[in-house]
């Protein structure tokens, strides 16, 4: 039976290690913002905040602050579906700068291969596992969140890398772009896949506002709806 104690046996604690080393001092005290995908998000100024892109919301960061992010984390649905969600993301991203990345580890070398291919410019890549994921979470945010477990702990991408800002110590965690529909900024008013994770993300939001992580909003229906900060 899955639990905490088998994710820390079974998650890659060298390669978690290089992963926190590489990226605690690019952190650094820093603002962290992570943009989701959703439509018309309300985006402050970049300034000197550390910026993490999930999956296609490298359109929004370089539609909203014309620059490259930081840091940005890609799925396997990405490089191994070929459906309109895929094609559509795959798309945005392609020929651009996404820094350092992090990488759903099931299609880890598929995901090189098509990321060269499409042209992407990107610094070091980490593979994480959901073994990897899980711990990462349950250090961030405490083990309590993991609830009913392992089904509490199925975040989505851009709530997992909420997560993992907060494990690197940065101070304030920005969500930007989330939303609990399923239309994406570079959709053109189609749906391109169901928003899952839905019920885990509401779980993880309420625990962090309980829990008096530095985790705040953009969004004031999110906001609103869990009484987080709104900056």
């Amino acid at each position: 039976m899955e639990n905490h104690y088998f994710d820390r046996l079974r998650a890659d604690r060298q390669k978690l290690a290089l992963l926190k080393s590489h990226l605690v001092p690019k952190v650094n005290s820093r603002r962290c913002i992570v943009m989701g995908s959703a439509p018309n998000p309300i985006v402050p100024p970049l300034d000197e905040a550390f910026s993490i892109c999930v999956n296609g919301s490298v359109f929004s960061a370089y539609k909203h602050w014309s620059a490259a992010p930081d840091l940005t984390y890609l799925n396997g649905a990405i490089f191994n579906d070929g459906d309109s969600y895929a094609n559509a993301t795959l798309e945005v991203i392609s020929g651009k700068e996404i820094g350092d990345v992090v990488i759903a580890r099931h299609t880890f070398g598929l995901a090189l291969e098509m990321m060269g291919k499409a042209n992407m410019t990107f610094g070091e890549t980490f593979p994480v596992s959901k073994y990897d994921k899980r711990v990462i979470l349950g250090e961030a945010a405490g083990h309590s969140i993991l609830g009913n477990y392992p089904f509490d702990a199925n975040v989505s991408n851009g709530i997992f890398m909420a997560a993992l800002a907060l494990w690197l110590g940065a101070p304030e965690v920005l969500l930007v772009g989330f939303s609990f529909n399923s239309q994406h900024a570079y959709s053109t008013g189609k749906e391109l896949s169901k928003r899952g994770h839905i019920r885990e993300d509401a779980l993880f939001l309420k625990h962090a506002v309980k829990a008096g992580l530095p985790l705040k909003t953009s969004s004031p229906e999110i906001g609103k709806d869990f009484g987080m900060s709104v900056v």
